[in-house]
């Protein structure tokens, strides 16, 4: 296989051998191979794709496809998308589509067509590149009908029509994903549509908004994504209105909370953080926040509601303890990193460098071998025992046993 051709010098030994593969098996079934969006983009841009993106023209059994080329499927959409386990890596695939919206912001309609008309369905000239890929997995025509590559080129981002948005409100987020991860511009006439369109993100509906809104935060550069469009947006459609703090934004770009082993919630924390109170209980039922989402903003009503106390002078630590103990940790550390919390950092450092992993080693076994009946005293003297030693009363294990006989003897 030839190392000349300028499009193979960024893809992966084993990229180009799962290209070489899948040639090879949908070679003899009139099927076309095309290599699409984020793949040809990354190429073009002169960076390893970290995945490769076909699309297929001439089928529509997935399950068919798959057993061709010899691969497992992990997940398929309603669209015609799907991504398959191929020689250990996960690979995406999606057949020839074409998309019609009959209202605008719901799912589109979807049809079997032609790869072109795929390329004609997609969100912005950047993606809606192709290279074909031929015999023995060679490719060296790009198909570009939209001129992406010059757009890519110039580092602009632009729309294929000027009802794109209209279409899909999605994209709007797309854009400002795409803007921060890629530092791309807005070209000037989807700047304008943009700009006339950004209401159109009222009538997603709350699963679609929080989606994107998920996709942004997982991304490295969220902070510059979000701060782009706040820029755009002044009346801030994506929060109900809401005026977000954007220096606190820059912060999500700090080595604490990019080195987090859950960066994307802890950046929702400080989003959350960054919101007027007031307004954040709005975005419970705009997004259908669930399960640790909602839980971060639960988190920081509750800290509102116990701020006061935290500061109180003299507070022990066992009550510094029950108060922060309810807040979800993310919510917690998103204040040690923004501003507008410095009268707190102090206890919240104080309960996570101190007092958050500190534990008892006495277990209500070992307090019934100690004499202490079984019933509903062994969890009131594990309690007591925490307490004290939270507040240092006790510390070795052998305190915890002369603590629990003085009770149990004053009892």
């Amino acid at each position: 296989m030839s190392q000349s051709n300028p499009f193979k010098k960024k893809l992966s030994e084993q990229h180009l051998k799962i290209i070489n593969s899948v040639e090879s098996a949908v070679k003899t079934t009139g099927m076309s191979v095309y290599l699409v969006g984020g793949t040809v983009r990354d190429i073009l841009l002169n960076r390893s794709p970290l995945d490769l993106d076909f699309l297929i023209e001439g089928s529509s059994d997935t399950q068919y496809f798959a057993n061709l080329i010899g691969g497992t499927i992990l997940q398929e959409s309603q669209f015609g998308t799907f991504k398959i386990d191929f020689e250990g890596e996960i690979v995406d695939f999606a057949f020839s589509r074409q998309e019609s919206y009959p209202t605008p912001g719901q799912l589109p309609i979807v049809e079997k067509g032609t790869f072109r008309q795929d390329l004609h369905r997609r969100d912005f000239t950047m993606n809606s590149i192709a290279i074909a890929v031929g015999e023995d997995g060679e490719f060296s025509t790009l198909i570009d009908p939209f001129d992406g590559e010059n757009d890519i080129r110039e580092k602009k981002i632009k729309i294929l029509h000027d009802k794109s948005f209209q279409d899909d409100p999605t994209r709007i987020l797309r854009l400002f994903r795409y803007s921060g991860r890629l530092g791309f511009t807005v070209e000037d006439s989807t700047k304008n549509i943009l700009i006339r369109d950004l209401h159109m993100l009222d009538i997603l509906s709350p699963d679609r908004l929080r989606n994107e809104l998920q996709l942004i935060l997982n991304e490295d550069t969220a902070h510059l994504s979000l701060k782009e469009y706040v820029n755009y947006d002044q009346k801030m459609y994506l929060f109900d209105g809401a005026k977000i703090n954007v220096a606190n934004l820059i912060k999500m770009d700090d080595e604490k909370v990019k080195s987090s082993k859950f960066s994307e919630k802890l950046k929702f924390a400080i989003l959350a953080l960054s919101t007027p109170i007031e307004l954040l209980d709005g975005c419970i039922s705009k997004f259908n926040f669930q399960s640790d989402w909602l839980d971060i903003i639960d988190s920081v009503f509750e800290l509102q509601n116990v701020r006061k106390n935290l500061i109180e002078p003299g507070i022990r630590n066992s009550d510094l303890f029950a108060l922060l103990n309810k807040i979800n940790e993310n919510v917690l550390k998103a204040c040690l990193i923004i501003d507008g919390f410095s009268d707190v950092k102090d206890v919240i450092l104080i309960y996570l460098n101190d007092l958050e992993n500190l534990s008892i080693q006495l277990s209500g076994k070992d307090l019934i071998q100690l004499g202490v009946p079984e019933g509903p005293n062994i969890g009131k003297i594990l309690n007591e025992l925490h307490v004290a030693k939270l507040n240092g009363i006790i510390f070795s294990l052998d305190d915890e046993k002369d603590f629990v006989r003085k009770i149990f003897n004053k009892n």
